[in-house]
């Protein structure tokens, strides 16, 4: 044993057994009381997570099939659902391209994409082509890593092929895994990182500052979950060193980026904390008077919209006066499954 790691060993004891070390694992142990499932996962498990791949892929190819290549030109942004999709087509075909700039909150969407998506192009796919088979990866691997993150949860093979299809044809998949976007790439990433963490009963150091990495790359609230998978497997000392190492190596990578990438946002600097605060506190729909405020519109576009679609209507941006396809504000008596516009 090294003088280092000693040391490290040493202070690993002593933090955890002082009194904050001891308060967040009763606060973990109350939590999860018990072990959690490790249920195996078999070939018939591996096959039937491929059919599920394959089952989105034709989803999301049917869902492309309907979008108007209109929405890709700079005129594009924000009709679909606020969507950025020219920002997010146009940053995986140009490497000096100012569109760049919104890695401030995808911090490593350009170092992660851009490589494969130039590789397709030389390969002889369009600029969209390219966009769209990084979709149409994201859509298979998010379907297969789910249905098999189930199955080691300890659900039924039914249930978790249930749990797979309900993916598949919810309104988050069907409205964001058929267009060139961060959506789909943070949904892999955020499945991703769950499969990593259950794969095997115990999980090694690089596999959890692997995975948090992972958590981290294509949206950085993303980090979250990797933050709260971490706390359920290491105690106080070992958590606290894998995420510093982690947020170290993020802003490494943040930064070959930005050399990369010229026009690359940092997701650490403060402008780009303090611009999407602001973006967040309420963008430019906001609720009518009378209408809930926002954080209640924001609660429910993160438990109910995902799953049950709300009718989507024409709206009109203030500042621009813009006609764009939205749904943040429909009314609960629209809820359903009825996917046409107003």
């Amino acid at each position: 044993m090294t003088t280092e790691t000693g040391v490290f060993e040493r202070f690993d004891r002593w933090l955890d057994a002082s009194l904050a070390g001891r308060l967040y694992a009763a606060i973990l142990g109350a939590l999860s009381p018990a072990a959690e499932p490790n249920a195996p996962v078999t070939a018939v498990d591996r096959a039937i997570g491929l059919l599920l791949g394959l089952a989105a892929v034709l989803v999301s190819l049917w869902v492309m099939a309907q979008m108007p290549r209109g929405l890709y030109s700079l005129t594009g942004f924000d009709i679909w659902f606020q969507a950025d999709q020219p920002r997010a087509l146009g940053a995986l075909t140009d490497r000096l391209s100012p569109l760049h700039g919104r890695d401030n909150v995808h911090p490593l969407y350009s170092l992660l994409l851009f490589p494969v998506a130039d590789v397709l192009r030389h390969l002889g796919a369009s600029p969209l082509q390219a966009g769209q088979a990084i979709i149409l990866a994201c859509g298979f691997g998010s379907a297969s890593l789910l249905y098999l993150v189930l199955r080691r949860m300890g659900l039924a093979r039914l249930s978790a092929v249930l749990g797979g299809v309900a993916f598949i044809t919810s309104a988050t998949y069907l409205h964001w895994f058929g267009i060139v976007e961060t959506y789909a790439a943070s949904s892999f990433t955020a499945i991703g990182t769950t499969w990593l963490f259950l794969r095997r009963p115990t999980v090694s150091p690089r596999t959890t500052i692997l995975a948090t990495i992972l958590s981290m790359s294509m949206v950085v609230t993303n980090w979250t979950l990797g933050i709260a998978l971490s706390a359920t497997r290491w105690p106080l000392s070992r958590f606290l060193r894998y995420m510093l190492l982690t947020a170290a190596l993020c802003v490494g990578l943040s930064v070959v980026q930005h050399r990369i990438f010229p026009q690359a946002g940092e997701f650490f600097r403060r402008y780009a904390i303090e611009a999407e605060e602001s973006f967040m506190a309420g963008g430019e729909i906001k609720p009518a008077p009378g209408q809930s405020p926002h954080w209640v519109q924001a609660l429910r576009g993160i438990v109910v919209t995902p799953a049950v679609t709300p009718r989507p209507y024409f709206d009109t941006l203030p500042k621009s006066g813009k006609k764009i396809i939205n749904n943040q504000l429909s009314v609960v008596r629209t809820f359903g499954t009825d996917r046409g516009v107003n």
